[in-house]
């Protein structure tokens, strides 16, 4: 069964033995928390693609180093849906312009540019002082924050990049009492057991000197089985399933002939 933001709240009350339950003040005040914990952990450990976003990114003429943080009502995804992690970046053909239902088909799309290092990018198109550095459509692009991208040529003008990558979807917290998260719609087992780690500590049941150190270690192992299965999941997602080529999972090994 999946849950809501209430009966996972209930649920976990009843896993952590809380007279009160959901009203008590305690374990509404260590509830973020015990939320932050499981979600982080599983997007971490899964890496899903329920996390994908894109995001339209238009540059500045002869900057090399840009924040693809964008703000203001115009940013595209919201400020709060924005990248984490950048994956791949397109740059689209010059006059492209954003219009998510197109009058008629478009003769061209993006272009890949290549992800490379912050040593190619200052060996190769930053110039010699005080010559300026290379100008034209960027091919390559490196990191230099999480969110800064350092071009290679330098922008000539104000290209468009669609940029691809990972962000943190919205807390359960900050849902409505009779919403789902992905988490607790499609893996709520997964996410009970990493909630539970977490509620170990706080019942004082996380290590040696605790009433029952063996709360967290049985809740980390039931985490640990049932996070192949997940990480199976999210590869068939990405066509990394069977043989590295398939959305189906693995199939079952042949007998003796």
């Amino acid at each position: 069964m999946s849950y809501t933001y209430q009966s996972f709240q209930q649920a976990l009350a009843t896993e952590m033995v809380i007279p009160q339950g959901i009203n008590d003040p305690n374990f509404t005040a260590i509830l973020p928390t015990i939320i932050d914990y499981a979600e982080q952990r599983i997007y971490r450990e899964l890496d899903c693609e329920h996390a994908s976003v894109q995001q339209l990114f238009t540059c500045v003429p002869f900057i090399r180093s840009q924040s693809i943080l964008l703000s203001g009502a115009a940013a595209t995804p919201p400020p709060g849906n924005q990248l984490l992690i950048v994956e791949r970046v397109l740059i689209l053909p010059v006059g492209w312009t954003y219009n998510p239902t197109p009058p008629s088909q478009p003769t061209s799309g993006g272009e890949p540019i290549k992800p490379t290092t912050m040593d190619v990018i200052d060996a190769i198109y930053s110039g010699i002082f005080p010559a300026p550095g290379v100008f034209g459509p960027p091919t390559y692009f490196a990191m230099q924050d999480d969110l800064t991208l350092v071009f290679g040529p330098t922008p000539d003008q104000a290209y468009a990049f669609l940029v691809f990558g990972k962000n943190r979807p919205t807390a359960l917290y900050n849902l409505g009492s009779g919403d789902s998260s992905f988490l607790t719609s499609v893996l709520p087992d997964l996410f009970l057991a990493a909630s539970m780690i977490a509620a170990s500590a706080y019942r004082k049941n996380f290590g040696a000197a605790s009433d029952d150190p063996r709360s967290a270690m049985s809740w980390e192992q039931q985490f640990q089985l049932l996070l192949p299965s997940a990480k199976s999941e999210e590869n068939r997602k990405r066509f990394a399933g069977w043989n590295d080529m398939s959305g189906e999972s693995s199939p079952k090994p042949q007998g003796p002939p």
